[in-house]
């Protein structure tokens, strides 16, 4: 029986994902903001999230759910891209 797991990274997505990928892991879906600015409506994004996978092959999302503040940057920013949005909202680095 598969299980999936949502797991809070304490120290943001990006660092959660190194760490996944030291240890044999791999990037299923890259992260990005649900929902995306724009793809919903008014509705801003909530979460930053990704899909990793273990090296077993079973899935399991990384969740970090955004402040407020960090959710009007993200529909402020002038970007169209996952990491333009995640740089407005301050939860990734400059570099990609």
């Amino acid at each position: 029986n598969p299980v999936h797991l949502d797991i809070t990274p304490t120290d943001g997505i990006d660092n959660a994902i190194q760490q996944i990928l030291a240890l044999g892991g791999t990037v299923k879906k890259p992260p990005s903001l649900y929902p995306r600015p724009g793809s919903h409506g008014d509705e801003p994004p909530i979460i930053d999230w990704a899909v990793m996978q273990d090296p077993f092959g079973n899935e399991f999302c990384l969740v970090d759910e955004l402040s407020s503040e960090q959710s009007m940057a993200a529909v402020a920013a002038e970007g169209h891209t996952d990491h333009d949005w995640r740089l407005a909202a301050g939860v990734t680095a400059e570099a990609t």
